[in-house]
This record gives structure tokens, sequence and C-alpha cells, in this order.
């Protein structure tokens, strides 16, 4: 018996109402389709692939379940975007706390490390370090 939608032979499971996964042609376009979208949008931020990566290593089911959903490029997006808005307002607020130097460049470089740890400790605590 063929499936009148994509000509080819059901499965038995699909037969008796049984639904089964994905067939290799729909896996093949979501595939493709993902690297279409992947070669069109602007990189991300060095934060936003240590946030997947920090997702692969300690959330493998959550990462599978919002990529199942169709959630998971959705969701690097999100990060990427608040990792961006926060570094904006977090550098903001401290060279309104902290003047940056204009002595010699050494103290301009030792203001700027100061800054980087600063915003990298913020950021992996309350982006990257956290499930989504």
């Amino acid at each position: 018996m063929n499936d009148t939608k994509t000509n080819r032979q059901m499965t038995i499971a699909e037969k008796y109402g049984h639904p089964t996964g994905p067939t290799v042609e729909e896996v093949m376009e979501i595939e493709r389709r993902e690297a279409e979208e992947k070669a069109t949008r602007p990189p991300l931020n060095g934060y936003t692939r240590m946030w997947m990566k920090f997702m692969e290593d300690h959330h493998l089911g959550r990462k599978a379940y919002l990529k199942l959903e169709g959630l998971w490029q959705q969701t690097i997006e999100e990060v990427d975007k608040e990792i961006q808005e926060m570094s904006w307002t977090l550098r903001q607020q401290y060279l309104e706390k902290y003047q940056r130097p204009t002595g010699s460049s050494l103290e301009i470089l030792q203001y700027e490390e100061q800054l980087k740890s600063w915003l990298e400790e913020i950021l992996f605590r309350e982006i990257v370090h956290k499930s989504r």
C-alpha cells in the first residue's frame, strides 16, 4: 500500500495507525534548511558558542528537546541577543563607575583587562552557565 501524500511505500506501523519518525527525505530536508539558515545568519558571539558547548556537555537532554521542538535556533538567537544587551549595559555601568585612565598604555591595558574579567565573570554566571 502506498502513501498517497508522498507516493512511497507505507510501513506496517503506519498502515495500522502508528506513526513512525521522520523519513530520510524529511531529515535531509530539515538539514538542508538548517544549512541555508546558518549560511545567512550573522556569526555568533563567543559567549553564545560557550553556552552551546555548556548545553552539549551538561544538558544534552534539554538540547535534544529544544531541537526536536524546533526551538534550538530560536533559543540560540535569544541567548546571543541577551549576551549582547547585557554586555553593553554592564560595560556602560563599569565605565560610569570606573573612569578610563588617560595615562600610560600599561594603565589602559590593565583597565581593559579588569573590565573584561569583570564582564566575563558576570556573563558566565548569569547567562553562559544556565540551562534554558
